[in-house]
Parts: C-alpha cells; structure tokens; sequence
C-alpha cells in the first residue's frame, strides 16, 4: 500500500476567487516565460556578431550593453536555480511513499531530536541547513528523482512474475 507524500503543496479546496486569481498569475508566469525566450533568440544573434562587428555596431557604448547583457545573465540565472528547485518539488510532490520503509522516531516524543543528535545530522550534511545547494547537488538530486520510477516499475514487474 501507498500514500501520497505531503509538503510544499497545499491540497485544500481554493474558492472560485482563488481559482481565478491563481489562473490569472500562471497566465502571467507563461507570458514572462515566452518573452524570455524571445529574449534568448535575440542574445543568440547578438553572439553570431564578432567582437569587432559589436564594436563597431556600438561605437562606444559597448561597456553599457555589456552591463545591461550581465544583469540579463545574472537574473537568468537566478530564475533557472528557482525553476529547478520548484521543478524538483513537483516532481517530489508526485513520489509516493511506502509505508513500510518509513523510519519509526523512537525517543521521548516523536518529532523531538536531542541536541546532540541535531549536532550530528548537521555534522553529516554538511553544517548549515541555510545554505543554498550546490549545481551539482542539483543535478545529483535530479538524477536520483529520476532513477525512482524506474527502480519502482523494476519492484511491480519483480511482485507481479512471483
């Protein structure tokens, strides 16, 4: 048997109102996201021009497009490590847990760590729990995601020959 795992989505009943509003703010997301790629499309040829040709194209002001190409590179980047990380969420959002491989807490209350033992999980990890993952984590983690449904429909196809 199993369950659907809980987290970052909540899955309450939104009003009419909040249906709207939220259809309203994806069209606006997709919108941003189709004038981003025509941005794209225009930086791409931008760099099929040789350095001499933006030189000359620019005559002097070559260090403010310079400028303005960097917060572009900058706020993509931004905007990439965001979408990764929401991509990973949803795509946590439809793992399914099973029951059985869930650790049991033991301890005085469920849920409460012992200091020393918080100590040692974040000796583990790696220290601070703020600190933002690495491209590599990313990417680490997306693979494993990925490895997950195979790994399962390899464990239906084992249960289902017995």
């Amino acid at each position: 048997m199993k369950e659907k795992q809980e987290g970052f989505f909540s899955d309450k009943e939104l009003s009419e109102k909040e249906k709207e509003e939220k259809a309203k703010e994806r069209k606006q997301a997709r919108t941003k996201v189709d004038h981003v790629e025509r941005a794209g499309t225009l930086l791409t040829e931008l760099a099929k021009k040789s350095p001499k040709e933006l030189a000359e194209l620019f005559e002097g002001e070559v260090g403010k497009h310079l400028e303005a190409v960097e917060r572009v590179r900058k706020a993509a980047t931004e905007a990439a490590k965001k979408l990764r990380k929401a991509k990973a969420m949803s795509e946590a959002k439809q793992l399914e847990v099973r029951p059985e491989l869930e650790v049991a807490l033991s301890g005085p209350e469920a849920g409460e760590d012992e200091p020393a033992e918080v100590e040692a999980l974040e000796e583990t990890v790696g220290g601070d729990a703020d600190q933002e993952p690495t491209e590599a984590e990313l990417a680490a983690a997306e693979a494993e995601l990925a490895k997950l449904p195979a790994a399962d429909e390899q464990e239906q196809e084992a249960s289902a020959a017995a």
